[in-house]
């Protein structure tokens, strides 16, 4: 039952990424994405860099965020418009010696992995390698 799961939920994430695709393809040019200055990753991510007054970099770390918080807010609300919120999530980074935020919308990722995906290339290529070494793959090549 557990490898059912896992496959169901690879199935999810493969289907989630289709559609976040398919709907940053639909809005990317319009108003409201052009408003807020969103911008696209090679993995699907959306980014957007916002910038905080002179007065507010004197607050601390903290106070910072949540005024980046605030700004973000109407752009999550578009996002959630476009029926996102619940595929991706908000990654914080503050950009050094800078006034500066880097909000990266991420998508929602519990399947896959690098680690996982280098395991499963390994495991199959051994499988492989150990099928050949017995005969088994120029076996069924024969029979084509």
């Amino acid at each position: 039952m557990n490898w059912l799961r896992r496959r169901r939920e690879g199935w999810r994430e493969i289907s989630n990424l289709f559609f976040i695709r398919k709907v940053i393809r639909k809005n990317k040019e319009s108003e409201e994405w052009k408003k807020y200055e969103l911008r696209l990753g090679y993995l699907n991510q959306i980014y957007t860099v916002i910038s905080l007054r002179k007065e507010d970099m004197g607050e601390e770390e903290m106070v910072q965020r949540m005024k980046v918080m605030e700004k973000i807010e109407p752009m999550n609300n578009y996002l959630s418009g476009l029926n996102l919120a619940e595929v991706i999530y908000p990654d914080i980074i503050k950009l050094p010696d800078t006034q500066s935020w880097l909000i990266v919308y991420w998508p929602l990722r519990n399947y896959f992995s690098g680690w996982r995906l280098l395991f499963q290339i390994i495991s199959i290529s051994l499988i492989w390698l150990g099928l050949s070494k017995l005969g088994i793959i120029d076996y069924l090549i024969s029979l084509l």
